[in-house]
């Protein structure tokens, strides 16, 4: 049969239209488009997966530097706690300081230099109120005052 039909070629022709060989190469054709889609399917996937593990990579990355970062914050926020703490200490304690040293500088009343020397020589408490002019009792309290001081402690 191939021999007769050379010249027209539909020996040829009717061989590839018949079932037997356009079955088992439609099959073939089909499994190499299967296997050009699962490289492609591969490909891609890999591609994928590169990614997630660099964005995965990154996420760790940013997690870490937003720790160190809230860290700082957190160190800052209470050094300047601390801080203001200070300035509230020293803004309460400014007043007392300059009155310590307003008082340090403030001399006593003569009278009580007087009454100091008084006592030194020997003279009463009665005696120093009526030279004074004040009242036996403050007398009293005052040269007690003024013993003390001079005692050393």
């Amino acid at each position: 049969m191939p021999a007769r039909n050379f010249i027209t070629g539909q020996a040829n022709l009717s061989l590839f239209l018949s079932p037997e060989f356009y079955k088992p190469t439609l099959t073939i054709l089909a499994l190499i488009l299967v296997l050009c889609l699962i490289f492609l399917f591969r490909r891609k996937n890999n591609r994928l997966s590169a990614k997630l593990l660099s964005t995965e990579t990154n996420l760790l990355n940013t997690q870490q530097e937003l720790l160190e970062l809230r860290q700082k914050l957190d160190s800052t926020l209470e050094f300047q706690k601390s801080l203001h703490e200070a300035e509230i200490t020293t803004r309460l304690q400014q007043p007392r300081l300059e009155v310590q040293h307003a008082n340090s500088s403030v001399k006593a009343p003569e009278r009580y230099h007087y009454i100091k020397s008084l006592s030194e020589k020997g003279m009463g408490a009665e005696e120093i109120a009526n030279i004074l002019s004040i009242s036996a009792h403050e007398a009293s309290q005052l040269v007690t005052l003024s013993r003390l001081v001079a005692s050393p402690s």
